[in-house]
């Protein structure tokens, strides 16, 4: 990317990092790490016009669904979400996208959450 003149990278996170859920420990402490990860990478690699920037997804995928079930905690972890819906993948691929592109050529280092409101950083 160096040699190419600049780029955007893009790490997925969790929330989970953020909200230090009873039992998510090793879960959480590494998806927490991306976070670190980003911004030490945005500052070092911004001189060569790299952006690094982290997404929070939330988007409900068939093994979430399961474990919200079987946890009985469908309800609970919806009333988290300010929305008041669960998102899809098609609900985080435009901000991937918009991150991806030069519309953000002046956005690196930050964490954006695409999971409809349920963490507001």
């Amino acid at each position: 990317m160096r040699d190419a003149g600049g780029g955007s990278i893009i790490n997925m996170g969790s929330s989970f990092g953020i909200r230090c859920e009873p039992g998510f420990l090793a879960y959480a402490s590494s998806k927490e790490s991306i976070r670190t990860l980003t911004k030490t990478a945005a500052r070092e690699w911004g001189k060569h016009k790299i952006r690094v920037n982290t997404i929070l997804p939330s988007a409900m995928s068939p093994k979430a669904l399961w474990y919200l079930n079987e946890s009985k905690t469908y309800d609970s972890e919806l009333a988290k979400v300010a929305l008041g819906f669960f998102g899809t993948p098609d609900d985080i691929a435009p901000l991937a996208v918009m991150l991806a592109s030069d519309a953000s050529n002046y956005i690196t280092g930050q964490t954006i959450g695409a999971d409809g409101g349920s963490t507001m950083l």
